[in-house]
């Protein structure tokens, strides 16, 4: 197990004070994150990990960099054996490093210790802190490290700025044979702090998980009522398998929401990743992204337009309800990411202005013209998803040209019978939508965000599209299965209803103005059928609306449950919501 070091500031002749970093700081004040979710095609072999086009793998790491600088980040991350060395070499020669207050967190290419030893001699304006007694002891082994780099700057016993790197190595290999057969293994994960009250910052390289480190329990609970900022960088194939994500479980199974200063920022690299194999064929290595935060709060921001707002920039929320937990998973094709985030602790703000509402994407980038190119809307997948069920039989433009993403995810769960009743009016909520939930297996199942390559997350997402289709393409144009008050209608929310049942309400026809609720739930008995049918018009307590509830589904022909005579009277305004149709009863 590795060993949490804390008080490196002065080992080894070193004369330094802690850091002050702004993402560290416990005040409501937010802070920038830039990230780096890179692609490409990689090589290994004994001599270590690498991008094979170190020309571009360069290229985009000094443009990422000096976005960076340009955009005054206080945090910039880099997944796993990732950024040259070269291009750390080029970043100190050029003086191109993080301000006081700013952190750099860059995951690595692979290393040797001699090779390491010859660029520290290089580069000796720099204070360098790692494992010196390791590195001694392995300087002639022929295999290498996986480190990961902290560029900051603090100031020494005179009240001198420095410029500090830190070298981690990870501390346990992964099932890759090659890594195993190769790596040199670390013994540290150095936590950084503020010398002042701070949250911490703990770095995990990818496999170190595996080792089921309990941060509750490790130096003696240091960690258990500490807040925390973690950061998993990875180049994983299964980010989400169990053995890799145990340690979240583990956090998040604890605390209260109130006051749970814990967060961690998951990245890792792209997907679509390529290799050559041993017969010099080129394969892919990964299907997953699955970079994401994680934050456990009562206050995140969930509200529609922001929802919409990251998502359209490639950031995608989800509710993990057993743990009582914020999860927002980006986008997992090659961007680089601006994030603007409230703090894990605001322990010394005014409570007056306390708020931890989560990370909120300023802008996305895509590697366009040998360059970092903002990109206004990122593909979710859900277009191509669409054109797939719908096969040219239908249009699906109602939903893939609609900005509004949560209201699709209700239009679909909605029409699908794919809803949580037990929740009644509340069903609508974000966190209880069922396409917004994941479990511990942290598999998504957003029908607006396509990526996750889950067989049975997606055969589920692309069986609720099909219902939605062929009750909008099919059932709805066939006069037969709709009664005569719904003629030409369309399946749509009309916000300017004053009925707090806007969201049930997904029927609306053109002709004669009825609004009604129209879901096909698939392959169901008539027992099943009719109780489904009773639950969603109990939603609706006593509002007339209730009585415009129509359900089909094929057992195994399509059938239809609809109470013909029990539809509104022609005088029952049932725009107005339960209260105000009483009041008007009762004068």
């Amino acid at each position: 197990m590795p060993e949490i070091k804390i008080n490196f500031w002065n080992e080894n002749g070193l004369t330094l004070q802690k850091p002050d970093l702004i993402c560290l700081r416990q005040n409501h004040e937010l802070y920038k994150t830039l990230l780096l979710q890179l692609v490409g095609k990689i090589e290994y072999d004994v001599d270590g990990i690498r991008l094979t086009d170190e020309k571009l793998a360069t290229t985009k790491f000094n443009l990422f960099i000096d976005k960076a600088i340009n955009e005054d980040v206080d945090l910039a991350i880099t997944p796993e054996y990732s950024c040259p060395w070269t291009s750390i070499e080029n970043f100190i020669g050029e003086n191109k490093l993080p301000e006081e207050g700013k952190i750099w967190v860059l995951g690595c290419q692979s290393i040797k210790p001699d090779e390491l030893i010859a660029l520290i001699g290089r580069h000796q304006n720099i204070v360098w802190i790692y494992d010196e007694a390791l590195v001694a002891e392995k300087i002639a082994v022929n295999k290498f490290f996986d480190p990961v780099c902290f560029l900051l700057k603090t100031r020494n016993e005179n009240n001198e700025v420095k410029n500090v790197i830190i070298v981690q190595f990870k501390t346990h290999d992964s099932a890759e044979l090659w890594e195993r057969d190769n790596l040199l293994l670390g013994n540290s994960l150095y936590l950084v702090e503020n010398r002042f009250n701070s949250t911490k910052l703990l770095t995990y390289i990818c496999s170190d998980t595996l080792q089921n480190i309990d941060l509750n329990t490790e130096n003696d609970g240091f960690l258990l009522n500490a807040p925390l900022l973690l950061i998993h960088i990875q180049l994983n194939q299964k980010p989400f398998d169990a053995p890799y994500k145990g340690y979240r479980n583990n956090i998040y199974l604890y605390g209260n929401a109130n006051d749970f200063s814990k967060e961690i920022l998951c990245l890792n690299w792209a997907r679509n990743v390529t290799y050559d194999d041993d017969q010099g064929q080129e394969k892919e290595f990964n299907k997953y992204g699955g970079s994401s935060f994680y934050c456990k709060t009562t206050q995140l921001n969930l509200e529609d337009s922001r929802i919409n707002e990251n998502h359209q920039k490639g950031l995608y929320y989800t509710s993990w309800k057993d743990k009582r937990t914020h999860v927002s998973f980006l986008n997992y094709n090659e961007h680089v990411f601006l994030i603007e985030n409230t703090k894990p602790s605001q322990a010394l703000a005014l409570a007056v202005n306390a708020k931890r509402t989560g990370p909120k994407v300023l802008h996305s980038y895509q590697w366009t013209n040998n360059q970092w190119e903002e990109v206004l809307t990122v593909n979710d997948g859900f277009a191509q998803i669409c054109a797939e069920v719908d096969g040219g039989t239908g249009n699906l433009s109602c939903l893939t040209g609609n900005p509004n993403f949560t209201d699709v995810e209700r239009i679909i769960q909605l029409s699908s019978g794919e809803i949580d009743d037990s929740t009644k009016e509340n069903w609508c909520k974000i966190f209880n939508l069922f396409s917004f939930q994941i479990g511990d297996t942290e598999f998504n199942n957003r029908n607006t965000f396509t990526h996750d390559p889950d067989n049975d997350a997606n055969n589920k997402r692309r069986g609720r599209i099909r219902k939605y289709h062929l009750l909008k393409n099919t059932i709805l144009t066939t006069p037969a299965e709709v009664p005569e008050a719904f003629a030409d209608a369309m399946l749509k929310f009309d916000k300017s209803l004053t009925s707090k049942n806007i969201y049930l309400l997904n029927l609306h026809s053109n002709t004669t103005g009825r609004k009604g609720t129209a879901i096909y739930l698939g392959d169901r008995t008539p027992p099943e059928a009719k109780a489904f049918k009773v639950k969603i018009e109990s939603m609706f307590k006593e509002d007339q609306q209730g009585k415009q509830v129509m359900v089909w589904y094929s057992s195994p022909n399509l059938t239809r449950i609809y109470d013909e005579e029990r539809k509104p009277e022609i005088n029952e305004n049932v725009s107005k919501s339960t209260v105000s149709y009483k009041n008007t009863k009762n004068v």
